[in-house]
């Protein structure tokens, strides 16, 4: 990011149109402001050239990046405590719909499922 912030714009361009993204996050720890400073000023450019906007490259594709600085905790790696992040609130882990849902079947369930499976 600090050496090629360029290649970050361009790699994530292409990722977007090809899940038909509009908007992106770039998260970085606040730890590193030479990042943000390049990161930020790669983002000015590409606007400026037409590579990020309401119509990217005139091809009528939307895609824009923003940059987020979070405050550095190391529990903002887990997925609960990223999205808390970067909408602006305290990196505290939460719990997950992936975790709700592993918990929500019990274990009788999981026996009734296995009989079923190996007796057929």
């Amino acid at each position: 990011m600090e050496s090629d912030p360029f290649a970050l714009v361009e790699a994530m361009t292409i990722a977007a149109y090809a899940t038909g993204c509009a908007h992106a996050y770039v998260y970085v720890r606040a730890e590193y402001p030479v990042a943000h400073a390049r990161l930020e000023h790669a983002f000015e450019v590409a606007r400026t050239h037409g590579l990020l906007g309401d119509d990217v490259m005139g091809t009528g594709f939307a895609f824009d990046i923003e940059l987020r600085i979070g405050a550095g905790a190391y529990v903002c790696g887990e997925e609960t405590a990223l999205f808390q992040s970067i909408e602006g609130y305290r990196g505290e882990r939460g719990t997950s719909p992936r975790s709700r849902s592993k918990s929500a079947s019990s274990a009788s369930d999981r026996r009734d499922t296995w009989r079923r499976f190996s007796t057929s």
